[in-house]
């Protein structure tokens, strides 16, 4: 009886991952996470920029108008 159970769960495991549903769920997690820990790093460069962009792209505005 357990071999039989033993058996089953295993075939089961193997069905799933073989069929790709569980990979592509890590997958989806490791994805998930790559994407906030990147978004995390990336955001206060691209604000930096943009605020550097602007302040620059403010002065010639007023330069130009003055």
């Amino acid at each position: 009886m357990r071999n039989r159970i033993r058996k089953w769960v295993l075939k089961s495991v193997n069905d799933e991952v073989y069929s790709g549903e569980a990979v592509d769920t890590v997958w989806f997690i490791v994805g998930g996470i790559l994407v906030v820990a990147l978004a995390y790093v990336v955001w206060p460069i691209i604000q930096n920029y943009a605020s550097q962009f602007l302040t620059l792209l403010w002065t010639k505005i007023t330069g130009l108008l003055s």
